[in-house]
């Protein structure tokens, strides 16, 4: 059997992308060498989640602003009867406003630990699957900001480089910084 090194799946761009566990049990089985991956852009970075915490990915609408929130949190959204937290992932790490297209934007709805929040992103680009071995561990590179804190590695995919989040350092983060810890 070939190792694979790294794939991608481009995803339609007018369709909305649902990625329910249920439908598909052995989806991440790929052997525990090879790691699916949901990569996204903000700014001019491209960052990428494990497959298995994102529930599905919609665009950004409908989101009600709330009072008094922290400056990380767009607002809420009504997903199918759940309200759901959206934070703005370019607010958190403190980028600057986005010059992408807006309609590009994008809400990936992931799930950690019985929380569901909904992130906001600038553009998803596809699901990757990469080897274990293309990625460095994140040994804590001196930032000494919030993205420093919530990474998990750097991926090498060819010429590009995917920053890997983990998602529940991300999520304690979130929680502590909006005071719910």
């Amino acid at each position: 059997m070939e190792k694979m090194e790294t794939a991608v799946v481009p995803m339609n761009d007018s369709e909305e992308l649902s990625l329910e566990r249920s439908a598909a049990p052995g989806m991440m089985d790929f052997g525990e060498s090879v790691l699916q991956l949901v990569s996204f852009k903000l700014g001019e970075e491209e960052y990428a989640l494990d497959v298995m915490n994102v529930r599905e990915i919609n665009r950004i609408s409908d989101v009600t602003r709330v009072p008094k929130a922290p400056y990380f949190v767009e607002g809420v959204m009504n997903l199918r009867g759940k309200i759901l937290p959206v934070i703005n992932l370019r607010k958190r790490f403190g980028f600057p406003p986005s010059s992408t297209d807006p309609e590009e934007a994008r809400t990936i709805v992931v799930f950690q630990e019985g929380v569901m929040v909904g992130l906001a992103v600038d553009q998803v680009f596809q699901v990757i699957r990469i080897g274990r071995d293309k990625i460095e561990k994140n040994e804590g590179i001196g930032l000494g900001n919030v993205l420093d804190a919530v990474m998990a590695g750097v991926a090498h995919l060819g010429e590009r480089l995917v920053v890997l989040l983990d998602l529940p350092k991300l999520l304690d983060t979130i929680q502590r910084d909006s005071g719910r810890r």
